[in-house]
């Protein structure tokens, strides 16, 4: 589904609400990842990479979180930044 950045779909307003409310109860838990992708998806890019990157320095580990970061990157058009995420996520694969 395309998103007209200018005026997000409510759904999407609605998740990001419910995933920054679990994300405020416990900054350390893994909901930074889905509140990443949500803010993402309603082209709110500078947040998406804000709060994937917080999440990425308390679990350097998880996958999703990297995948997130690595997607807002991608959205953002911060190619080079995007590339060595992934990278990151291929490299924890192949172990």
């Amino acid at each position: 589904m395309a998103l007209d950045k200018t005026n997000p779909d409510p759904r999407i307003l609605a998740e990001i609400e419910r995933y920054r409310a679990a994300y405020e109860r416990d900054p350390s838990s893994r909901a930074f990842a889905a509140l990443s992708d949500a803010y993402r998806r309603a082209g709110m890019l500078n947040e998406a990479i804000q709060v994937a990157t917080s999440g990425v320095k308390l679990h350097p580990r998880y996958i999703g979180g990297m995948v997130a970061l690595g997607r807002a990157f991608l959205a953002g058009e911060r190619l080079d930044e995007a590339h060595a995420e992934f990278e990151k996520v291929i490299a924890i694969n192949q172990r």
